[in-house]
């Protein structure tokens, strides 16, 4: 059945959205909503305000002021060390926000190639909100991990939903093995197989690559380190 350009777009609007939280709790069906109806820019604007609130939950003042001391040749004031603490929290809470979204490009830009060679039925726009939509597990990652250093008084770095933050400095070659990474993989090869309509095989087979990819960073950066 053909509609009409104004039709379409009522049919459209019709569509139910995929939401972020469904994307937890009902993720097959929320992301074949995505493959019907994607959405950037809500979950772009909610990411934006999750992943600002858990940096500044699991922001270490004390620690970014003893790096400072430590490499600073001069005596810092009060009114500079204060200057220097906000100044670098603002930064990174902009690069907490940026960080991510260019993540979920990126992966939606390797989506989208391996898409071109499987000759799968998948536009950018519908991988890029897969992406999006699953990058919020990270958010609630920091955010879990943020509220609990907050509200222990807890130091130290690492995702406290990892096995790197309880084995120190020994443990930063493990950062990718932590919770909330393995179960974006598993969404990942739902979304793909769901949204993409990629074959089980491949829905499953890239995430875990890419996965794998990036433990090897966090191994090369370890040894570097």
């Amino acid at each position: 059945m053909k509609f009409s350009p104004v039709e379409a777009m009522e049919v459209k609007a019709k569509e139910p959205k995929p939401s972020l939280l469904g994307i937890m709790v009902k993720p097959v069906e929320h992301f074949e909503r995505i493959r019907k109806n994607p959405v950037i820019w809500m979950p772009i604007i909610v990411l934006a305000i999750l992943f600002a609130a858990g940096i500044y939950l699991n922001y270490d003042q004390e620690a970014v002021m003893k790096e400072i001391n430590k490499t600073s040749s001069i005596t810092l004031s009060e009114s500079d060390k204060e200057l220097m603490k906000t100044t670098s929290m603002i930064f990174a809470i902009i690069a907490g926000i940026i960080a991510p979204l260019i993540g979920a490009l990126v992966k939606t830009i390797v989506y989208q190639i391996a898409a071109k060679i499987l000759k799968a039925p998948v536009a950018f726009k519908q991988l890029f909100s897969m992406c999006l939509h699953i990058s919020f597990l990270s958010a609630i990652a920091l955010l879990v991990s943020g509220a609990i250093r907050f509200a222990f008084g807890l130091s130290g770095s690492g995702m406290l939903t990892g096995i790197s933050y309880y084995m120190g400095e020994s443990g930063r070659a493990w950062g990718s093995i932590e919770l909330f990474s393995i179960w974006t993989l598993v969404l990942s090869a739902i979304g793909l197989y769901r949204t993409a309509h990629f074959s089980k095989k491949a829905a499953w087979g890239i995430p875990i690559v890419l996965f794998i990819i990036g433990m090897l960073f966090h191994l090369l950066g370890a040894s570097i380190s």
